[in-house]
């Protein structure tokens, strides 16, 4: 979790240094230990990780079109338990909703040809998303 810590005070468009200190986590985030790891809190820490990296690097995807294909798919699975409000990891949730929102990254889905996972997100977001989670996650659904 310091790894996401971290992320989360690095500014959108850092200086070269930062970037280049944030490579070797931002290639460490799409290793298969991690993707696939067995604990589904290691697995939203690292999406949240990765939707505070597609923030920082945006406009710019931070992966090759593979491995963007995966994070994606890692960061809407996210999505799937975003009616459990009481969770303790609710923000972490939502946060990675509001991050993924403004980067617009619906629309890397789409350049993609990510057709499944863009309908498994609507699919999740049409299941979970209710008016407890506030107008800010509602907004970003939008």
């Amino acid at each position: 979790m310091k790894v996401e810590e971290c992320f989360l005070k690095v500014e959108q468009s850092p200086p070269e240094s930062t970037s280049n200190a944030l490579q070797l986590a931002t290639a460490a985030l799409v290793k298969k230990e991690l993707l696939a790891h067995a604990d589904s809190n290691i697995i939203l820490v690292v999406a949240s990780c990765i939707s505070e990296i597609t923030w920082i690097t945006a406009p710019d995807a931070p992966y090759d079109d593979d491995a963007m294909k995966d994070v994606l798919s890692l960061i809407v699975e996210a999505f799937k338990h975003l009616d459990d409000i009481e969770s303790p990891f609710f923000g972490r949730r939502t946060s990675i909703l509001d991050t993924i929102a403004k980067v617009q990254s619906c629309v890397v889905m789409l350049d993609l040809k990510c057709d499944d996972l863009i309908n498994d997100m609507f699919h999740h977001f049409l299941r979970t998303v209710k008016m407890e989670h506030g107008v800010l996650s509602l907004e970003a659904v939008q």
